[in-house]
């Protein structure tokens, strides 16, 4: 099996988290044979280039709010914008 960053770095992402001008991070919807692992993939992204690949599980506040842990920061979904 492929490692995720060769996997996914061809696709699309399907949402953007913008931390500041250059960094970022990318949400990706999983690959058929990740789909049991995870809810998203997502990578970091540093000036155009893509670092970090992860497999990433979606939590749920008691509110609702939906958020992943990428690095040791919470991204909200809600937050996220969608890619077309």
């Amino acid at each position: 099996m492929e490692p995720l960053y060769k996997r996914y770095a061809k696709k699309k992402p399907v949402g953007v988290y913008f931390l500041g001008y250059d960094i970022g991070v990318l949400f990706f919807t999983p690959m058929e044979e990740d789909k049991t692992d995870c809810d998203y993939v997502t990578a970091w992204e540093y000036a155009g280039k893509h670092k970090g690949y992860r497999r990433q599980q979606v939590s749920a506040m008691k509110s609702g709010r939906m958020y992943i842990f990428k690095g040791s920061r919470r991204i909200y979904l809600d937050e996220v914008m969608r890619s077309r």
